[in-house]
């Protein structure tokens, strides 16, 4: 854990050493002079940033775990965007470029509760963590950073402060729009995400995925690892103290049991009723997922009839119990009724102008991408690897599908991160869902592809899944995950058969169905056994026919063995002077050999993987 301070006051960096020190204990502060506070945004941010990431460089998964309190001259809430200049552009350059960083400004913003219309964005409960020396009753320092040692995560933005600088840009931009209606369509930039999501779970690993789940599909998301954390936004409920968060959907571990109260929690007895009585804030959410690896009876039997009270009064809309561990990703996806909502799909229609988003979004958005490809080199458990995912989906929505290479790149960071995280977690089952991430991956690069002309758009589009299913398939295979690494392969096959045809007019016609054969049977073993044992039963009613007239039965089995013959023993057959019987056997023959000669290879790579 890391503490840094950024300011144009050395006496105030002097103070908050101090404080750190003799208050938490806390030696070793960071600290960092901004000569020019009100000089150029970007010659500052680049600064900056350097001088943040020569920090972490030995550990960048550790940039995680910092709180960067901050003094620049920032005093209007609505100027805080990339776009601008000066100190305010600084700041929120900064903040979006770490999202994983705990940043506490020590910059008097006006009240969000008292700031009019500039502060409407503030109004609703997500401001709840956004800490600063005038913007919330009951405030003090010692608060925030008793949030961070309790384990308060910023990365999943639970504060909604990303979503407002967000916000202010798309106004600007809008704005624009209407002055220039030539100029592009911002929305494909950025998607907002108006809910947020409780992840509760004394195990971070499992909490940073649910969260990362969470984000992914259309919420903002608090993860609450410790008990202190859970009461924290309990006592935010309180009217004197704010309105307190309001989640559309938790992810909740049944059998709960934070490492600061580890007693009190045993005397809960993991009761769902007698944790909505505590915790009153989490019985009014609609939408809620239990996690658990199991209930001792009378506790399943009395949990089970507390939810179907719930679900009687309408207290809660959808519930569901799911069992560790379970199958990655999108199957928890799908066992949550999960889905992307209509406002985070980037707007597709009627766009024009420029296929390049401005370029202090693509600052952050390389930023992003930089730091994840570090992290994903240094991962080592599932939390680094959610959080190389994260930063790696961040930047994908910054570019909004636009520079169309940076976007690539994002996407393919993103799944590899994902499948990563899947791989080394024991949390999980050992099988996948690895057709819905080919989906994902292929509607991903379909909103890339829009600003392709139509001759380079699909060539474009097969090769970025090719060399993105190609990563996937590496990291199956360092892992052992050998049906997922063949259902990759398999993928690889129908690229390159594809690609091989859009560049091959003529030619790829003309073997793209030989070539489609095969790879349906290499795709799977009964089918390819399926097929082996059909061939012969074809070319026995062939012979059967061709053969000259004699008993039935006769019949039957002298077309069999020459059909076995042919195919198994690629023997050419001739009978007498009947005519098509040679063509025939060396039809079969021909078959039988690339048939034969293909399985044999394939299953020896089965059994040797295996």
């Amino acid at each position: 854990m890391k503490f840094i301070v950024l300011s144009s006051s050395k006496e105030l960096i002097d103070s908050i050493e101090r404080y750190l020190k003799y208050v938490h204990s806390i030696t070793g502060v960071e600290r960092f002079l901004v000569h020019n506070p009100g000089g150029d945004a970007y010659e500052n941010f680049l600064v900056v940033k350097d001088w943040i990431e020569d920090l972490f460089k030995n550990n960048t998964c550790s940039t995680k775990d910092t709180m960067a309190f901050v003094d620049l001259p920032v005093f209007d809430l609505q100027e805080l965007k990339p776009t601008a200049d000066k100190s305010h552009g600084l700041t929120s350059l900064l903040y979006l470029s770490f999202p994983e960083i705990y940043w506490f400004f020590l910059t008097p913003f006006p009240n969000p509760q008292t700031a009019g219309n500039k502060g409407k964005i503030f109004n609703r409960e997500a401001f709840t963590f956004f800490h600063t020396l005038s913007g919330q009753k009951n405030f003090s320092l010692e608060n925030a950073v008793e949030s961070l040692l309790y384990g308060y995560v910023p990365l999943f933005d639970p504060t909604g402060f990303r979503s407002y600088m967000i916000h202010n840009t798309l106004e600007q931009m809008e704005q624009e729009n209407e002055t220039n209606p030539g100029a592009s369509p911002s929305r494909p930039f950025f998607r907002e995400r108006k809910e947020i999501a409780l992840s509760l779970d004394e195990e971070s690993p499992y909490s940073f995925l649910h969260s990362y789940i969470a984000y992914k599909f259309d919420f903002r998301a608090m993860t609450v690892t410790t008990k202190k954390m859970l009461d924290k936004l309990k006592s935010e409920e309180q009217p004197e103290i704010g309105p307190g968060l309001k989640f559309a959907i938790s992810f909740e571990d049944i059998g709960l049991s934070f490492p600061d109260d580890a007693i009190e929690y045993n005397k809960l007895k993991h009761s769902l009723e007698t944790r909505d009585e505590k915790y009153s804030f989490i019985k009014k959410i609609k939408k809620r997922i239990f996690v658990t690896i199991g209930e001792e009876r009378d506790l399943r039997k009395e949990n089970r009839a507390y939810r179907k009270s719930l679900k009687r009064d309408l207290t809660l809309k959808f519930y569901k119990v799911l069992f560790k561990p379970y199958s990655g990703i999108f199957n928890l996806k799908k066992e949550a009724a999960l889905r992307r909502g209509k406002n985070m799909k980037p707007h597709t229609t009627g766009t024009t102008g420029s296929h390049s988003q401005p370029g202090r979004l693509g600052l952050v958005a390389d930023a992003l991408i930089n730091r994840s490809r570090v992290i994903l080199k240094e991962a080592k458990c599932t939390i680094d690897a959610v959080y190389a995912a994260m930063l790696a989906l961040q930047a994908q929505e910054i570019l909004g599908g636009r520079t169309a290479t940076e976007s690539i790149k994002a996407i393919s960071l993103k799944h590899q991160a994902e499948v990563l995280a899947e791989c080394i977690f024991y949390g999980v089952e050992h099988n996948f869902d690895v057709k819905s991430r080919f989906k994902e991956i292929e509607e991903d690069l379909h909103t890339i592809g829009k600003w392709f002309t139509k001759s380079k758009k699909e060539i474009m589009i097969y090769n970025s899944e090719l060399n993105i299913v190609n990563e996937l398939a590496r990291i199956f295979r360092q892992y052992s995950q050998f049906d997922e690494e063949q259902e990759c392969l398999d993928k690889v096959r129908t690229l390159n058969r594809k690609i091989y045809r859009k560049r091959n007019k003529f030619w790829g016609w003309l073997v793209t169905p030989l070539r489609w054969y095969f790879e349906k049977l290499i795709g799977s073993l009964p089918r390819f056994l399926s097929a082996i044992a059909l061939w012969p039963a074809l070319f026995t009613l062939l012979y059967y026919f061709l053969l000259p007239s004699s008993g039935s039965v006769s019949r039957i089995c002298n077309a069999f063995t020459c059909a076995v013959n042919s195919f198994f023993a690629l023997q050419v057959t001739t009978v007498g002077e009947v005519p098509g019987v040679p063509a025939l056997s060396i039809l079969a023959t021909l078959l039988g050999f690339f048939h034969l000669g293909i399985f044999i290879s394939h299953l020896y790579t089965l059994v040797s993987r295996r």
